[in-house]
Formats: C-alpha cells, structure tokens, sequence
C-alpha cells in the first residue's frame, strides 16, 4: 500500500520545468485558434435567434426546475449583436491565452463561453474533440502554463524577475492522463464493436461522408482487404497501447511519430484535422531536463519557497 500510496504521489504530484507546458499552451492556442476563427461568418447562424436552435435540453426536466433555469440561460440564443459579443470575447481570451499573459483568467473566460457554445450547438455535432478540448482548457485554468514561452515571462525578464526553475506539473499530468484514456477507451471500443471486425470498415470510410480526393484515390488502387486488415490491426494496437507508451521514455518517440502518422493519415484522408490537438498533447509526456518526483526539492526550487523547504519537527 505504501509503495502504491508512493507511486500516486509521484504520479500526479511532481514538480519539473515549466518549459514543456509552456510550449503545449502556445501550440494548443493557436490550434483552438484555428478550430474557432473560420466559424466567424456563421455566428448569427448557429449562436444567436436569427439561426436555427438546437439546445441540449429542449424540455423541460421534471422536479429540476432549479437546474432547468440554468440550463434554459447557457442554452438559449441571444440577438446577432450579442452572439459577436460572445464569440469575439472567447477569440480575445484565446489570443490573451496563446501569448501567455493572464493565461488562467483567459482560460476561466474561454472555457465558460466554450460550455455555453456545447449547450447551444456544438453537443449537435457529438464531437469527441469538442469535448476533450473544454476538458483542457478547463484543466489549464489551475496550471502555471503561462510561465514559459510566454508574453509574462518575457515581461518578467526585461524587470529583472527570474522565471521559476521548478512548478507544480500536476496539471500537466492531468492532461497526460485524459489523453492516455481517451486512445484506450476507443481501443477498447473497436476490439468489442462488431464493425472493426475487418478491414472493411477502413475501405469503406475511404468513400464516406468525410472522404477526400486522397481517400478516393487509395480506395480506386485495388488493394487487396489483407492490407486493410492489416492496417486495421495496426490502428487498434497502437490505441490500446498508446496509453502505457507514451510515459516509456525508451519507446514514447517511436509511438508518438506513430500517433502523428495515425492522426495526420485521418486529417489528410478523412478531412478530420481536428484531432491534431493529440499530437500537440505529446509534449507534455517528455520528461522535463530537471523534473523531479520529490515534493521537498521541487518546492525547493519553487520561488514561493526562495527560504527553503521548512525543516522537518523533530
């Protein structure tokens, strides 16, 4: 139990760089960036009452009356003038975000109007990423994420302020984690759904609704179903062993340019480029030059604790 008990503590309470979560901020903004800003011409369409509604909860839940008005509030449209409002305040927030200056309050900002957007449209789509990247944001809010590779720090050099060698990665670890599930619980899907049962299903979605001319220019090769097979195996076992992988320092490379090919293979063949944001998560697995597991030496190089770690009572 103490080894357990040790194990867990080591997991979800080291201490290291903030250079990698630095990092992952800036690349994850400009994602989240990318994902939002073409949807600009749309928002009278889909956020405000001149476009259509599709709330999550069209009617009304029996003895809830309490959480009914608070879902009817996140999940009611508001005028066109108000729908630009909303949706430049979570670009602002994002772009406050990306350049790293009051990271955690953007964060707050942008995740409470991303729930607001899930509740009036996005649930429609019933998109994984969607969700996994309120998942995020949500996590980032309590994460010292702006302090590396960030507009702060660059602010706090030029005061003369040094940035700190050692922060709190739990976080990070967090993240870490929600992604290793999220490749084991799809692995786990597909081995038990009667449809990943061949390659069939891979040859198919190459002339589905997502298909592009790429996908339809490999299905039109004749290949013969073993290499569909094959390839299906290959999907099913990299998912279902990403989620150990990725923490082994001997082999996380090897299967994290394998988890690029996976996703740049779907974005490229299938037009799903939104799940790029996982190989964008691969940064925070890398082990930090001076990460530690030790609670006392890492809030020893913490600058709230410039004294010292407090000695031990006798």
């Amino acid at each position: 139990m103490k080894n357990a008990a040790l194990l867990l503590k080591q997991f979800f309470l080291p201490y290291g760089s903030p250079n990698r979560l630095g990092l992952f901020r800036l690349c994850f903004g400009l994602y989240l960036l990318w994902h939002l800003l073409p949807l600009m011409p749309s928002v009278p369409l889909i956020f405000s009452v001149e476009g259509f509604n599709l709330p999550l909860l069209e009617q009304d839940q029996p003895g809830l009356d309490a959480i009914d008005s608070f879902f009817a509030i996140i999940s009611s449209p508001v005028s066109v003038t108000k729908a630009y409002v909303f949706f430049f305040t979570i670009i602002a927030s994002l772009i406050f975000f990306t350049l790293g200056i009051w990271s955690r309050i953007a964060s707050l900002i942008f995740s409470f109007f991303f729930i607001y957007y899930y509740f009036i449209f996005f649930h429609f789509t019933q998109c994984a990423f969607d969700k996994i990247n309120l998942i995020i944001m949500s996590i980032l809010v309590f994460s010292p994420c702006d302090d590396a590779w960030s507009l702060k720090a660059w602010l706090n050099k030029r005061r003369g302020i040094k940035p700190p060698q050692s922060v709190p990665l739990w976080t990070q670890q967090l993240i870490c984690l929600e992604i290793s599930i999220m490749y084991f619980g799809t692995a786990v899907f597909k081995i038990f759904s009667g449809a990943w049962n061949g390659g069939e299903v891979i040859y198919t979605a190459l002339m589905g609704d997502w298909t592009t001319p790429i996908s339809f220019w490999l299905a039109q090769q004749n290949l013969q179903m073993g290499w569909y097979d094959i390839l299906m195996i290959s999907v099913i076992f990299f998912e279902i062993t990403a989620w150990f992988m990725l923490y082994n320092q001997r082999w996380q490379k090897l299967w994290m340019w394998g988890g690029l090919l996976f996703h740049l293979s779907n974005a490229l063949l299938l037009n799903v480029w939104e799940f790029m944001s996982f190989p964008i998560t691969y940064i925070l697995f890398l082990k930090s030059v001076n990460s530690t597991n030790s609670f006392k030496e890492g809030a020893s190089l913490h600058p709230d604790f410039q004294e010292g770690y407090p000695a031990q009572p006798k």
